[in-house]
Formats: C-alpha cells, structure tokens, sequence
C-alpha cells in the first residue's frame, strides 16, 4: 500500500491551474463517494482545500495510485506533483498545518481549515485509521511548532493583509460602505480585522440568512443580508469595497452581469478582493472602468518581505516535522506488520485446525487425548510462527522476548470434528 499525495499549491500551479485542480478532484470525490466497487478508489482520502492549495491525500494500492494519476493528468492536461513516502507526505501537512507553507507564514487559519477538511472526510466515512493518525498527529505536531517556534511572531495573515488594503485604498475616515460575501474562516476574520480598524458601514452577505445573522450579531453596527445573483448588481452600485470569500464552485460575479451596475457609479472607485479558491469574482471584472480586483495570488506578492523575516522559524518546524514524520512511518510499518502477522497467524490457524480435524476422525480418541493433540498442534504452530514473526518484527530470535502465546494466541477449545480442508 502506498501513502501518497497530489498537491496543487501556490509554489508550482497558478491560481487557474489550481481552480482547475480543485473542480476535478471535487468531481472525483464524488464518482469515489457513489461507486458501489471499493477496488476503484483508494482505501482511504482526505481532500484539503485553502486559500493557496488543494491537495489529495490517499492510502491505496499501486494500481489505484497509477488511476489517480492518469485521470489528474488526462483531465487537466499537464503532469501532476505527486508524493509516495510516509514521511514526505507527513512532514508536507504537518508543515501545511503550522502555516510553515504559506505565502504568509504562520498564518494561523490554516489549521482551521485543515481541521474542518478532516472533518468533512470523517463526515463522508472517507478516512480510516491511517489517515486519521497521520492527520492528527499532523496537527499535534503543527502545535507544537508554533509553540516551540517562532513561525507566529508578527505573523501576516490573508485576513490581516486585506485589512491592510483596505485601509490604504479606502481609509476608515472616509467612511466606505464595505461588503463582506462569505462567512467561512477567511470572512469571518476579514470581518473581524475591519471593525477592529474602524470601519463602521460594513454588511455581510451569505445565501443563509441565520448564518448572516450570526456573524453580523457578533459586531455592533455590522447588518447582514441574504446573498443572491439578483442583488449582485445592487450591490456592486451601492458598495466602495467588496470582499467575496464564498465556497461557491463557480463566479458568482460575472463582468457582463455588472456592467451597467459599474457605468451607474460614474466612475466611483470600487475595491474588490476575491480571497475564494476557486474564485468568486470573472477576472473580467477587472477590467471594468474604476475596478480595482485583487485575487489570492496578487495578495501573496504584497507579504513576501515576512517570509525571508521567518526564515530561521520555518527551518525549526522543519525538523520538528521531519522528526515526527520519521515516527508516523515507523508507526505505519509496524501496523503493517501486524498486520501481515495477523493474516500469517488466521491462515496457518485455519491450516491447524482443518488438519486436525482430520486425524481427530481417524480414530476414536479419547476427550483427554483429543486435548492432549490441540494443545501440541498449538505449540507446535506457536514455535514454527515464533522466528517468522520475530524477522517481520526486526527482532533476533534469541532476544526476543515474545513467547509463543503472544505470537500464536491460545485456542478456545478443542477443534471441532466438522473442520474440513
């Protein structure tokens, strides 16, 4: 079995690329969730989704890994990034998780947003005990570097980048009307970074009045509204400064829709940040008179002073991972040899028992000699799996300590006449 993982980040694909990505795997989750034949998907998959990446991780066999591959590949028409070792793909979520990859380093979001994806998985039954360790572990290990490291220290997050923005484009004292669509992580703390700023006319939209309701409900004078393609174009009049961070899969603002909406602010500028993946916002709408649209990636060239200022932080979470990524495969080896032990033991049993039974019936032996054969057929089984197992185990036969209960665990009885090969 192979622990692996595809990966779409900010590093290696573009922001189309990565949207492209992220419809597709989407789409394939869904073919895996529906199939009726568990040998056409992985044993196991976490699908993790953010800002600057989405990435696939999974537990299968060869064939399946080479499936996955070919369809990423004929699907998207370029070749694909891949890792295979138990510790590479550890050490890169581990890494992910502490924000240790992201354009702004020590963002702490991102670990939320790895959070809510496990979840999500666990919602959908899609991971087991492998990707369960490895992702908890991931995340026992992203806290413990930022509490050993100094990967947070004056970190820059997207939320507090867009404040930032905001705040030199349209100033709080001139008293722009804000648009916040969303209410995910992203929006919530967009939100919460523009009233601690001083902006005061700000609304939040959301297709769910109550979820609107209850973001807005947290700060005095901040109005929600129910999102809809009708209103966009009211919105786009009235507003100076929209921030769209929806989980819609496709634009919700699109340039031909708001055109007449852009001639009617008579040339008014507009800030628009689309902080969504895929995004919110048609590129085109940039180019509308007065526009000013800035996507994910634009975001990430304003904050790559911090990530030469925290160089000495992330080179620590990187031990830190790399350690923990070294236990993860260890553990991951050794469940696999228990594994492949306990299906030696269950055959080799069923071996023992059918063999017995088949001496048992060639002669009327007594119930004390009947025990007597069960007992040195277990034993015998016990000593012959010992040495086995001791080399599975990297152990020496002479110092092992297991003895051959532990190895072979005790029969519940005397075999049963009816056993036949």
């Amino acid at each position: 079995m192979w622990t692996w993982v595809f990966f779409f980040d900010h590093d290696h694909f573009s922001l189309d690329r990565r949207e492209a990505a992220a419809r597709f795997l989407h789409a394939l989750q869904q073919d895996w969730l529906q199939t009726p034949s568990p040998s056409a998907r992985p044993q196991e998959w976490f699908l993790l989704e953010t800002c600057y990446r989405v990435e696939l991780y999974g537990i299968s066999s060869t064939p399946v890994w080479n499936d996955v591959r070919r369809r990423l590949e004929e699907a998207l028409g370029w070749p694909v990034l891949c890792l295979r070792s138990p510790e590479e793909v550890f050490e890169r979520l581990a890494l992910i998780a502490a924000g240790a990859l992201s354009p702004t380093v020590g963002e702490p979001q991102v670990a939320h947003q790895v959070k809510e994806a496990y979840r999500q998985a666990q919602g959908y039954r899609s991971v087991g005990r492998v990707l369960s360790r490895l992702v908890e572990q991931a995340l026992h290990c992203a806290h413990r570097i930022r509490q050993e490291t100094r990967i947070q220290d004056g970190h820059v997050s997207v939320p507090a980048v867009v404040a930032e923005v905001v705040i030199d484009q349209m100033p709080p004292a001139t008293q722009p009307r804000v648009f916040v669509l969303g209410t995910g992580e992203m929006a919530q703390w967009t939100l919460k970074y523009l009233v601690d700023a001083g902006y005061s006319r700000l609304v939040v939209g959301s297709r769910d009045a109550d979820r609107a309701a209850h973001l807005a409900g947290r700060y005095p004078g901040v109005e929600p509204m129910v999102w809809s393609s009708e209103v966009a174009p009211s919105i786009v009049e009235a507003f100076d400064v929209i921030v769209s961070a929806s989980a819609a899969p496709h634009y919700l603002w699109v340039a031909d829709d708001l055109a007449e909406s852009i001639r009617r602010r008579a040339g008014r500028p507009l800030l628009w940040i689309d902080l969504a993946v895929p995004r919110d916002v048609d590129p085109a709408v940039g180019k509308l008179p007065g526009v000013r649209l800035l996507s994910v990636d634009d975001l990430k060239a304003l904050i790559q002073g911090e990530v030469a200022r925290k160089q000495q932080a992330c080179r620590q979470a990187q031990a830190l991972a790399r350690a923990a990524a070294i236990r993860f495969a260890q553990w991951l080896e050794n469940l696999q040899v228990e594994d492949l032990a306990r299906a030696i033991h269950h055959q080799v049993e069923a071996y023992r028992q059918a063999e017995l039974a088949r001496l048992l019936r060639k002669h009327d032996w007594t119930p004390e000699e009947r025990a007597l054969l069960d007992r040195f057929s277990h034993r015998l089984v016990g000593k012959l799996l010992h040495p086995v197992f001791a080399y599975l185990k990297g152990e020496s036969v002479a110092d092992s300590e297991a003895s051959e209960a532990e190895v072979c665990p005790a029969a519940s009885g005397p075999a049963s006449d009816s056993s036949e090969t």
